[in-house]
This record gives C-alpha cells, structure tokens and sequence, in this order.
C-alpha cells in the first residue's frame, strides 16, 4: 500500500470498474460531491487484458464488480453465453487473477478476503471458525449423504463460487 495522502487533502479515488454500469456513475457523483473530484476509471477489460494496473501511492483504488459487462464476462468465463454454469470456476480464478495483478494505491480489499466471499465453502468454514452460526454446508451433510446412497428425494448441485450461486 502506498503513503498516506496529506492532513485534510481530499481522497484521490480510483475506481476499477465497467465504465457504463451505473454504479461506476453513482460512485463518481457521491465522490465529486465530497469535494474528491472525479476517481479514475480503470476499466475491468483492461486489468484482465493487459495482466494488471499500476497505481498511484496516493489513489485510493476501490473495486466495483466486473459483472454486467459482456466482453469482460467472456474473457473471465472463456464462453460467449452468459447463462451457462461451466465458466463459474473459471470466472473466478479469473476474477482473482485480475485482483490480484493490481499494483499500487491504497487498497480498500484485500486478494485473500475477496476469495473467501466468493466461495461458499471457505466462507463457511471462516464465519465457523469465527463462531459465527451458518447453515450445514451441502458437503458435509445431505450430498455426503446422496453420494453415499443413504439420502432420500431430490437433490440439486449449486456452483461453489459466485456472488449469486
């Protein structure tokens, strides 16, 4: 991480993102009206292009999600249709490879963090550990249980990685 920016200097934000999402546009204006001037977009197609961005010791670089966005979905998932579960793997090594290939700033995240929130098992196993109650996961009950042949009724397989599996 980079220096601290001077007493009472507003925050220089740079903001690594898909230009077009509205969150990208939110985040700018709420910037601007805290007096921050408008953070620099670096566009999420460009990190995973290019294998990373550089930084300023004094930005402060927030990650908006690379999601919404065709081209960057096809270059994380390797497929052009979007709807299709296989790529979710990928995705994800993708996603923390292009977190990970950011250099510089002051980082709001940390690489190790953002892998355990985007995988259910390790986050389980860290909100356990913590003592924080979760719910049994799949793998240690019911599809033990299914694998096994001792389990009744339907079963179903969700991704083990993504925000919205």
């Amino acid at each position: 991480m980079g220096g601290l920016r001077p007493k009472g200097a507003p925050v220089k934000w740079a903001v690594v993102a898909n230009g077009e999402n509205r969150r990208v546009a939110l985040f700018a204006a709420a910037a601007e009206a805290a007096g921050c001037g408008t953070p620099r977009v670096v566009e999420w197609r460009d990190v995973l292009r290019d294998g990373g961005h550089d930084f300023a010791d004094d930005e402060v670089v927030r990650l908006d999600s690379p999601g919404e966005n065709a081209e960057v979905d096809r270059l994380l998932r390797g497929t052009d249709e979007p709807t299709r579960v296989e790529g979710s793997a990928r995705w994800y090594a993708g996603f923390l490879d292009g977190v990970r290939s950011l250099r510089g700033g002051r980082r709001l995240d940390d690489p190790a963090d953002l892998a355990v929130l985007f995988d259910k098992r390790l986050c389980h196993a860290r909100l356990h550990a913590a003592g924080v109650p979760v719910p049994q996961s799949p793998t240690s009950g019911a599809l033990r249980r299914w694998r096994t042949g001792t389990a009744s009724g339907a079963s179903w397989r969700r991704p083990r990685c993504g925000g919205s599996s």
